[in-house]
């Protein structure tokens, strides 16, 4: 008995991840984590936005990560995208830069959405976005219990 094989091509789309980030972090290490998603196959936005560029530019990722810097938790802007792309069903993940020695406060809508959070460790960060369990952890990478809140009861 013969079998026939046909030649099958198939295309790779990449996963398109938008990173958010403010001033504080070093723009080395932000170049850093860029390259490090595209050399790996993901197709990569980042910078600051208007808010009717980010929301064009989310509606097609399918994750957002968001660079944990000293005033992120205070930033209504981060905290607007943080929802939008909840609200869209995006993977949600952030990554605490690396530059910063100070306590890094999380952003209440991180604390919330977020998908993992992990210390500036890429791989990590890179094994959650292609669907791997990253969990939470802190500033120094040590898991990091998270509070699941309460489902509120149905209004009567």
């Amino acid at each position: 008995m013969e079998l026939k094989y046909k030649k099958i091509s198939i295309m790779i789309i990449p996963k398109k991840v938008f990173i958010s980030h403010q001033d504080q972090c070093d723009e080395n290490e932000i170049e850093g984590l860029v390259e490090y998603l595209k050399n790996h196959g993901f197709d990569v936005e980042h910078g600051k936005l208007s808010s009717e560029d980010f929301a064009k530019i989310i509606a097609t990722t399918e994750s957002y990560v968001c660079v944990l810097e000293q005033n992120t938790y205070k930033s209504e802007e981060i905290a607007k995208e943080i929802l939008t792309a909840a609200s869209q069903g995006k993977n949600i993940f952030a990554i605490f830069c690396p530059t910063l020695t100070m306590t890094i406060t999380i952003p209440s809508a991180i604390e919330d959405f977020a998908t993992g959070i992990t210390d500036w460790n890429i791989e990590k960060l890179g094994e959650g976005l292609i669907g791997k369990d990253i969990g939470f952890s802190d500033q120094q990478g040590k898991p990091k219990k998270v509070f699941v809140k309460p489902n509120k009861p149905p209004c009567n």
